[in-house]
């Protein structure tokens, strides 16, 4: 591989794992347009590591105060205490917002289908800009945070995350969105959906990294994917900067346009391949 194209990749992946784009789709276009097929799935790996790297470092804080209120809860001594901590209900959000994810690892072999599918990649963009739209439409500002969201909200929200396992569904788009749709605080809606994001990029990771590891490896990504990786840190890094500040500022459903666009290009240009062919 080029090391161009790994600079590439990495800022592509960078940039769209955390802004409301679809990562997955944008990645899945750009290989497709280049042609890249061998030692991908290493080279993946290596930019998914790069990403977790960057927001384990912007909510390093946080994930402090989760594992302390996770080692508090298993001691008895502290478990009264512990369980009035707001961080421990963080963590029961979380673990119920995870679950609708399991699902996700049953249609693995589906979700791999549809990477090399461009009319579906093109069609999710269009309807990920749709989420993001809707949140222009609530009527009053989201008050929920930690100490109020519901079980419920939750639940729905980890099914929005579980349904952007596919290509062309952003996975911060649909997690943010649905919180703000379920009335989640602005800064809450953020902490929660990147917070939520760790295990299913971890996850992703691993799974990769262990179908990675049958398939072989060439020593002569090394370079490339050190590179990508690198790259995908630093973008990744300002991109959830830029994105906090964007919601903040309540021009989330900016994103919903660039969305809209790319998507309906992509749905041409693949229905104009398809015609060429026949």
């Amino acid at each position: 591989m080029e090391i161009w194209k790994a600079l590439l990749l990495g800022l592509i992946q960078g940039l769209t794992e955390f802004l409301p784009v679809s990562s997955s789709g944008h990645l899945a276009l750009m290989q497709l347009l280049m042609g890249l097929e061998e030692g991908m799935l290493s080279f993946s790996v290596a930019l998914h590591a790069g990403t977790l790297t960057a927001v384990l470092i912007v909510f390093g804080k946080d994930i402090r105060a989760l594992v302390s209120s996770f080692i508090a809860l298993l001691k008895p001594s502290a478990r009264a205490e512990a369980a009035r901590r707001p961080h421990t209900r963080m963590l029961i959000l979380l673990a119920v917002a995870l679950l609708p994810l399991l699902l996700g690892i049953l249609l693995k072999g589906v979700v791999e289908e549809l990477m090399s599918n461009a009319l579906y990649i093109g069609g999710a963009l269009v309807v990920t800009a749709a989420v993001i739209k809707a949140t222009d439409y609530v009527k009053q500002p989201g008050k929920k945070t930690v100490r109020s969201a519901t079980v419920k909200d939750a639940l729905i929200v980890g099914v929005m995350q579980a349904a952007a396992i596919t290509p062309g569904l952003s996975r911060s788009g649909m997690t943010i969105s649905g919180g703000l749709l379920r009335g989640f605080d602005r800064d809450f809606a953020f902490r929660f959906s990147f917070l939520l994001s760790i295990p299913a990029i971890l996850g992703a990771t691993l799974l990769e990294g262990i179908d990675a590891a049958r398939t072989g490896f060439d020593t002569a990504l090394i370079l490339p994917m050190l590179l990508g990786a690198l790259v995908a840190f630093v973008s990744g890094f300002a991109a959830l900067i830029f994105l906090r500040r964007t919601l903040l500022s309540k021009k989330f459903s900016w994103f919903a346009w660039y969305c809209l666009a790319a998507g309906a290009l992509t749905v041409i240009l693949s229905i104009v391949q398809s015609a060429n062919r026949l």
